[in-house]
């Protein structure tokens, strides 16, 4: 398993497990060829982009359900 200075630097910031270190260090090795500021970067663009998406939905369907029961009554 490679260690880079990235990869140190982020042990010493955030505490995380050696399997979540060991999945951080092979998915930037496969990804971000080593970077893994890169592939924590991009986590978090998914993870807000997925969260935005959610939240978009769940306006819709609550639109949806508040026009429905306006027709009903």
């Amino acid at each position: 398993m490679k260690n880079s200075a990235t990869i140190n630097y982020i042990r010493r910031t955030i505490s995380v497990s050696p399997e979540v270190d060991g999945t951080i260090v092979n998915f930037a090795e496969r990804e971000f060829s080593g970077n893994a500021s890169a592939f924590i970067a991009h986590c978090v663009i998914q993870y807000l982009t997925c969260r935005a998406c959610r939240k978009v939905e769940f306006e819709r369907e609550k639109d949806g359900c508040e026009e429905e029961a306006e027709k009903s009554a």
